[in-house]
């Protein structure tokens, strides 16, 4: 599978998980208005993971650039643990 069609996949289900709303302001997103966000941006070391990525309005993703979520301003989503960066926990 490509890159591109591997985040295209993990946005769509982090966008069905958020109940279709940008995770950071809220707004209601249709599919071709939403974006995949790295919460922890690559840049940082984050990986395209499905707890590393969100469905985020385009405005949204703009805004926060290559900055992490929690400096840019609380998501609306509970993230969970961030697989690949030793916070998976057991199992």
């Amino acid at each position: 599978m490509s890159r591109a069609k591997h985040i295209k996949r993990l946005r769509d289900h982090a966008l069905v998980s958020q109940g279709g709303r940008c995770a950071y302001c809220g707004r209601g997103l249709s599919r071709s208005e939403a974006t995949a966000d790295h919460v922890i941006p690559r840049a940082a070391g984050g990986r395209t993971t499905a707890s590393n990525i969100v469905a985020a309005c385009e405005a949204c993703n703009f805004a926060k650039s290559n900055k992490p979520a929690p400096r840019f301003h609380t998501p609306q989503v509970d993230f969970g643990p961030q697989r690949g960066l030793g916070e998976e926990g057991g199992s």
